[in-house]
This record gives C-alpha cells, structure tokens and sequence, in this order.
C-alpha cells in the first residue's frame, strides 16, 4: 500500500503536470481535493503510530496479567484451595477446602452464574463436586 504522505505527493505532482490554471474552478478544486488528502494521509499516519504503541503497550500488560495469574495459582495450590467445574457454567473456581470441611448445612455457589455447585446438609451430596 505504502506510504499515504508519498502516495499524495505523487498526486500532487500529476496534478501540477495537468497545467491547469491555479486561479480556475478546475485548478482551485483539484487543490483544495489534494490539501484534504494530504490532512488526511498525516492523520492516518498518526492513528498508525498511537495504535502501534498500544498494541505494544496492551502486549506488556497481557504479559503481566498472565505472570500475576501464576502466582495466584501456585498461591492457591500452596494454600489449600480445590478447583470446582460449575456444571452450569463449565467455568472453573477455586473453592477453600475448609469451605468443604464446616459442620452442618451448606450451600456453594458459582461466583460466575451463581448456580449451586455444593449442597451438603447432615453428610448428603446432592450436586456433585
């Protein structure tokens, strides 16, 4: 594709070998098409450059998102933390596993759809882990 300031240029030049009149309605228009051109080729060079950094910008984040995302995992599995599938949602949670050791009635729900997941009243289990 190219460069859009070079690609104008060029333009620019073809229009100057038409030799139209500067002062005519041809030779006014034609360079009042080119000049817009032009803003608009230096624009577009511009979002070029703001997204490229960006992207490079948003790459470093990704990448610290997932290195945080590890140490959170290598957290949890020190500190005793089991991994449930919603059977609703299929999204994975992490549960505590004194969460599973309490006495009497309990309920656990999916952080993410908010479905049960557990129910344990008096020892039975009803939805599966």
């Amino acid at each position: 594709m190219g460069d859009l300031s070079s690609r104008v240029a060029y333009l620019k030049g073809l229009a100057e070998g038409l030799n139209l009149e500067a002062e005519s309605k041809e030779g006014r228009l034609l360079k009042a098409i080119l000049d817009v051109l032009g803003e608009f080729a230096e624009e577009v060079e511009s979002l070029r450059g703001r997204v490229d950094e960006q992207e490079e910008y948003l790459e470093d984040l990704d990448e610290d998102v997932a290195e945080l995302e590890q140490r959170v995992l290598e957290t949890e599995e020190e500190e005793g933390f089991v991994e449930v599938q919603c059977p609703h949602c299929g999204e994975t949670v992490s549960l505590a596993e004194e969460e599973f050791s309490e006495e009497g009635s309990m309920q656990l729900r999916c952080p993410n759809c908010g479905e049960l997941i557990y129910r344990d009243e008096e020892g039975e289990e009803e939805e599966g882990v």
